[in-house]
């Protein structure tokens, strides 16, 4: 992989902050140049957050409009962000929350993921995390190594 570009959106205090840093330093781990941009609102549960990460094996400086991956952990994500698809682009939606179909739709149950592992419903960030890193092809092992520091 050379390029990649993410998105991935849901609501404040869905962990759309954390998700996405730990996006970016999982492909540093890859030995790509990684550049993180958040974008969230100043509530503390119910607002619009959605961070974007764009890694490359060459240097980069900013983001660029374009995504591969969009992440939606809610309805407005998909509103917000599909369009941003590459031609190719996938949208992975959490099938126990959202009912969106679409041809670039992955639907993926990721709170029942959560929920099989005793988990907590902020954790479906972690369980989108595993999806994006398993559809670009990446070590496993790296993922999981940043996932418990």
């Amino acid at each position: 992989m050379t390029e990649a570009s993410v998105v991935i959106g849901g609501e404040a205090g869905d962990g759309i902050r954390a998700a996405g840093n730990l996006i970016g330093r999982i492909f540093n781990r890859h030995g790509l140049y990684s550049f993180v941009r958040d974008d969230y609102q100043s509530l503390i549960r119910g607002g619009h957050n959605y961070s974007q990460v764009r890694a490359s094996s060459e240097k980069i400086w900013s983001q660029r409009r374009e995504a591969d991956i969009v992440v939606a952990l809610d309805e407005r994500s998909i509103e917000n962000h599909e369009d941003r698809l590459e031609e190719d682009g996938m949208l992975i939606v959490d099938s126990d929350d959202l009912d969106y179909e679409s041809k670039r739709t992955r639907s993926m149950p990721l709170t029942s993921m959560v929920e099989d592992v005793e988990g907590i419903e902020i954790m479906r960030n972690s369980a989108a995390i595993g999806a994006v890193a398993y559809f670009y092809g990446l070590n496993l092992e790296i993922v999981n190594d940043l996932m418990n520091q």
